[in-house]
């Protein structure tokens, strides 16, 4: 399952795909398909399929590089958190506010991916393995417990998420398009959970066996994590905005059969002449996100994205399809500095 330099090629394929996709649904606008629109409370669309794909398959990649020392993994989440604040510096002050402290927001995907990557990595250097499963389960079983004593699922301000957000950190420093900040401090407990099921999927890659037989037993944590969340959701609905543990559990067994079915079709079929856009993607990853949303800010600061839609509308006045080729822009656009260091065979490191 490894391909060249010892790197698992299907992996970087889902991971490029994973971005590609997180790029096409940041990009969308009001007037988008609803399956590339967040679902607004309980419920799953495709949008909603992306952050957790990308926490997964990290938990594999820390999983896979189980070395370093503290203190390179507390500067990478630094410089990880001060690159969102930066970016999102950048777009209040090209909305002309230059001093936005009173209102700054704090949280954001960004600072979810580096909080997640801090516990896991410190986690998976120096905790047994065996215990990632356990530590897993009891992050999920007590957020759990929270969520059902602190009226988890209420979509107002008295959600224990938003209790807990706006006493932390100050109402003025959340997202305010929903009472409950998706990237909140408590909701990031089962999103580490999550990543943690990303790293035990990164230990059954890893163990001395022959890839079918890795590829099948992947297939079965997959289908067992999807359908416990499956099950789990009867009670506790799938529920992106809290992280709710069915959500987490049914996207993560998503995740590793995807995984799954790519190392079969790429690493064990060798079905590989269509790999190489997601490879670009896929070998900075992180890099290109942070482009993508930089970008993103610039041109809906400076009035290019109005512009462009209002274009691309025009020409296409059926909205859904003209949202979805503004999309796909920014993806094309991105690929491009994708492809160009991939050629060149530079790879970012953060």
């Amino acid at each position: 399952m490894e391909g060249k330099g010892g790197r698992i090629l299907s992996l970087d394929v889902l991971r490029g795909l994973t971005v590609a996709c997180m790029i096409l649904v940041n990009n969308g606008t009001a007037d988008s398909f609803p399956a590339l629109r967040h679902a607004v409370w309980n419920g799953l669309t495709l949008s909603d399929m992306v952050f957790p794909f990308f926490l997964f398959i990290m938990g594999i990649s820390i999983h896979f590089s189980r070395k370093g020392k503290p203190g390179q993994i507390l500067r990478r989440t630094g410089i990880i958190i001060l690159i969102c604040w930066g970016i999102r510096y950048v777009e209040y002050a090209l909305g002309g506010d230059f001093l936005p402290w009173a209102h700054f927001r704090l949280t954001g995907v960004l600072v979810r991916i580096a909080l997640c990557y801090l516990a896991a990595a410190l986690l998976c250097l120096y905790a047994p393995a065996r215990l990632l499963p356990w530590l897993s389960g009891m992050l999920l079983a007590g957020y759990t417990m929270l969520l059902l004593c602190g009226s988890g699922y209420a979509q107002d301000a008295s959600n224990i998420l938003s209790v807990a957000d706006r006493a932390l950190l100050g109402e003025a420093h959340l997202y305010h398009k929903s009472p409950v900040d998706p990237e909140g401090l408590l909701s990031t407990l089962p999103a580490l959970a999550h990543t943690l099921l990303g790293c035990i999927c990164g230990r059954m890659l890893k163990r001395d066996a022959s890839l079918p037989e890795r590829l099948r037993r992947m297939a079965l944590y997959g289908l067992i994590l999807a359908g416990a969340g499956l099950l789990l959701s009867l009670w506790l609905p799938l529920n992106k905005r809290i992280w709710s543990p069915s959500y987490a559990l049914f996207t993560s067994g998503c995740c590793a059969l995807l995984l799954a079915a790519l190392g079969w079709l790429v690493d064990l079929r060798g079905c590989r002449g269509w790999t190489p856009f997601f490879e670009a993607f896929g070998r900075n990853a992180l890099a290109i996100y942070i482009l993508s949303e930089l970008l993103s800010a610039v041109a809906g600061q400076t009035g290019f994205s109005d512009w462009l839609y209002g274009l691309l509308s025009g020409v296409c006045p059926y909205l859904p399809a003209a949202a979805l080729l503004y999309a796909f822009f920014f993806v094309g656009i991105n690929w491009l500095v994708a492809y160009i260091l991939y050629r060149k065979r530079i790879f970012v490191k953060i």
